[in-house]
């Protein structure tokens, strides 16, 4: 890591800092044919490391206006696995306890492209209104993306573990995203001067104020992942197969098309155990011998994941747990159900599942098996 300071001026202030950081690795080179391929890496990411150079310059001429000191950081080991910001914090040069904001500028070369620049996790701040409306239209920069989430691709994902507010300026993929043609003569000149001067004063305005979010940090002497997501909720969608084991009878039912979409709320209740409960709508069933049988429900799946360790870029996981469904509807070959008569209206069972988390995005393989 390549780091710099410019000290703040408020005396009540000035042992906070602000970090301001970009990685300056890229992929490297490769021989092809016996000739040598080299990866540029000018939008991912010499776009970000010159731009906070130029924030440098401006913080450091004015400086007398700064309130919390700034700390200016290119990143090594970020493509490896954010290995440089994940160092810096378990460094003793900056304690983290005294972080209160992180910016991380991970591809900024291409807002022309883009058609402006996304702040994501910028909701996290108290002034996010602001800094995404007045002050970037000082600049003309129209802001694409404004969320309250941390993203786990840059280097704003280990302060986040430390629950520091932690945003991503970035120009998305335009440029060719991990490929040799990612090369200078491609990127927004005017466009990056345009970030690096909003930047230098979303820094300068940020690091007067009293408060800056509701996230925390860490207290001293804290370890991180204490302050992780406890909550998240977001939408599930499974698609498959189903089919009916007629006990009773001497046959199984074959297989027809199942899926099921809704709503997913995740509870951490430890470090490696959550409690994922779910509300979807699912019509299922199978082929029977008066034709195909299928239903329309309500299902709630309760889940226990036990995951791999929090510091983990991608986490696996197995879930065990339990289902309801309320049916509301369904048919045999066209004829409605007796759900008085012929079939319960309410189902319950087991559910069973291993899967992948990364990117706050689930995949995995799920399982249902019905007990009534």
């Amino acid at each position: 890591n390549v780091v710099g300071l410019v000290r703040g001026n408020n005396t009540e202030l000035n042992e906070e800092y602000i970090v301001l950081g970009a990685h300056y690795d890229h992929l490297g080179w490769k021989i092809v044919g016996g000739d040598t391929v080299v990866y540029n890496g000018a939008d991912d990411n010499a776009s970000g490391s010159s731009s906070i150079i130029e924030i440098g310059r401006n913080l450091a001429e004015r400086q007398g206006e700064l309130g919390r000191s700034v700390v200016l950081v290119c990143f090594d080991g970020e493509e490896s696995g954010l290995i440089g910001s994940t160092h810096f914090l378990s460094d003793s040069m900056v304690p983290p306890h005294q972080v209160k904001l992180m910016f991380s500028l991970d591809m900024v070369g291409m807002v022309e492209a883009h058609k402006g620049l996304d702040m994501k996790g910028v909701a996290l701040l108290d002034d996010s209104d602001y800094l995404v409306g007045e002050l970037a239209e000082k600049y003309k920069l129209n802001i694409t993306t404004v969320n309250g989430k941390i993203e786990q691709r840059t280097d704003t994902a280990p302060f986040g573990k430390y629950g520091i507010p932690a945003i991503a300026p970035n120009s998305g993929l335009e440029s060719p995203y991990h490929k040799p043609e990612d090369t200078s003569d491609k990127l927004d000149y005017e466009g990056m001067a345009k970030v690096a001067n909003y930047m230098s004063d979303v820094t300068l305005f940020l690091s007067t104020q009293e408060t800056l979010s509701h996230m925390t940090g860490v207290a001293e002497g804290e370890e991180p992942g204490q302050k992780a997501e406890v909550f998240r909720a977001g939408l599930r969608l499974n698609t498959g197969s189903s089919l009916h084991n007629y006990r009773d009878q001497y046959y199984k039912g074959k297989d027809i098309f199942a899926t099921g979409v809704g709503l997913m709320t995740n509870f951490r209740l430890s470090g490696n155990f959550n409690l994922q409960a779910e509300a979807l709508y699912e019509t299922k069933g199978s082929k029977h011998t008066d034709g195909v049988f299928r239903t329309h429900s309500l299902t709630t799946p309760f889940n226990i994941l036990l995951m791999t360790s929090e510091d983990e870029f991608v986490r696996f996981y197995v879930q065990l747990g339990g289902y309801y469904s309320y049916h509301f509807g369904g048919k045999i070959s066209g004829t409605a159900i007796d759900f008085e008569n012929d079939f319960n209206i309410h189902e319950y069972g087991l559910s069973s599942g291993i899967g992948i988390e990364g990117m706050n995005i689930q995949m995995g393989i799920y399982l249902q098996k019905g007990l009534s």
